[in-house]
């Protein structure tokens, strides 16, 4: 057993003989003053120990949770990593669908493409037109029902000058 231990022990003992109301002197408790005082002293003596031990403690405490977090910040920057490689191959594998949806509208026929860029969202037909060469563009627009062909050409325009559809020159 350590000193400390034992030093401990000691002091728990002589606290548990000790009346519940706290120390007093002599006689409240049937103890002599001189153990009343050698509790008191005790008990004095080992406050700043206690007090150490007890900043210690935190003190680990506080250290193992420092380590957990800088454990799950790494393991969140692994993720976050992996995430981030599957969102770029993501846009590559998007970017490649669109050149290739560009190419098969270039291929076409203008009435062809006209007629499939009159049933698609304004914005997709926008984003094809934009992409292939004037020529192409311009032979889709020609046989396309002027309406259509006005709107489509408004919004390339506004698109071009970052303005939504309708705003004005």
């Amino acid at each position: 057993m350590t000193s400390r231990f034992r030093s401990w022990m000691t002091g728990l003992a002589i606290l548990a003989a000790a009346p519940a109301n706290g120390l007093a002197g002599a006689g409240d408790n049937g103890l002599p003053a001189e153990d009343a005082a050698l509790i008191q002293d005790y008990c004095l003596n080992i406050a700043d120990k206690a007090a150490e031990a007890r900043a210690a403690w935190i003190a680990g405490k506080i250290r193992k949770l420092r380590d957990e977090v800088s454990a799950k910040t790494v393991e969140l920057e692994k993720k976050r990593l992996e995430v981030q490689g599957w969102v770029e191959q993501q846009q590559t594998i998007l970017q490649s669908a669109s050149r290739a949806l560009v190419d098969i509208y270039a291929k076409m026929e203008p009435e062809a493409a006209s007629a499939q860029l009159t049933r698609i969202s304004t914005r997709t037909a926008v984003s094809i037109l934009r992409q292939l060469k004037p020529a192409a563009a311009s032979a889709i627009l020609d046989v396309m029902e002027p309406e259509k062909a006005a709107a489509l050409v408004s919004a390339i325009a506004a698109a071009a000058q970052n303005k939504k559809p309708g705003q004005g020159t």
